[in-house]
């Protein structure tokens, strides 16, 4: 790697210092005045190198504002993607079968976000392997762990809490136009369903239950 040293020492400037430099002094070079340029001794040097000078200036400015863009487009490209993340694993606890959603519910109710289950439990097994819930190390006789829940189920449950909540404020705001649907009885219903979750989902409980 001796082959490193011989490098000038100006082609190992970082390129976040370099660019800036190149088009800084090209972009000089061609925007002063000749009587500007003469008092430098530069005008003649100009008018032989304008060429290229014109298009290091052109090259260095185009990557500088590709940077900038890349740069400040970081963020937002970071949220999309942190967003449709967070939506597909939304979806996917959505999508889960009522026993595992039930057994998810009750996890959710107690302070702890847990409940004790056996290892050998099937509904335990089942979402421990979809990494919806985790352990505890330590267990209780042996075959008996704590369970809790894993982020992207709490965001699942407190998006059904949202919807749940939506659904109550557009019946209630809306409830006298509603009347006059023949649909109507779909909106009660699901008035009434929403209300029923939330009461139930928002009742906390005990971390005792091992029934599942």
């Amino acid at each position: 790697m001796d082959w490193l040293d011989k490098i000038p020492k100006w082609i190992q400037i970082p390129l976040k210092i370099l660019l800036p430099v190149l088009c800084i002094f090209s972009g000089f070079l061609l925007l002063i005045s000749d009587n500007f340029a003469e008092k430098l001794y530069l005008k003649e040097f100009r008018q032989q190198n304008g060429f290229a000078f014109g298009l290091i200036f052109t090259i260095t400015l185009t990557l500088i504002l590709v940077y900038i863009i890349f740069f400040a487009s970081k963020p937002l490209i970071e949220k999309v993607k942190n967003y449709l993340v967070k939506k597909r694993l939304i979806n996917k606890f959505k999508n889960l079968e009522a026993v595992y959603k039930s057994a998810l519910y009750e996890m959710y109710r107690t302070p702890t976000h847990s409940i004790r289950m056996e290892i050998s439990n099937s509904v335990a097994t089942y979402l421990l392997g979809i990494h919806a819930i985790d352990r505890s190390v330590v267990s209780t006789m042996g075959y008996v762990f704590e369970f809790f829940l894993q982020p992207w189920v709490i965001w699942g449950i407190e998006e059904e809490i949202g919807d749940a909540e939506k659904v109550i404020r557009k019946f209630e705001k809306n409830k006298h136009n509603l009347q006059k649907r023949k649909d109507f009885n779909l909106y009660q219903q699901a008035y009434e369903n929403g209300k029923e979750f939330l009461k139930f989902i928002q009742s906390p409980v005990e971390a005792e239950s091992d029934e599942w």
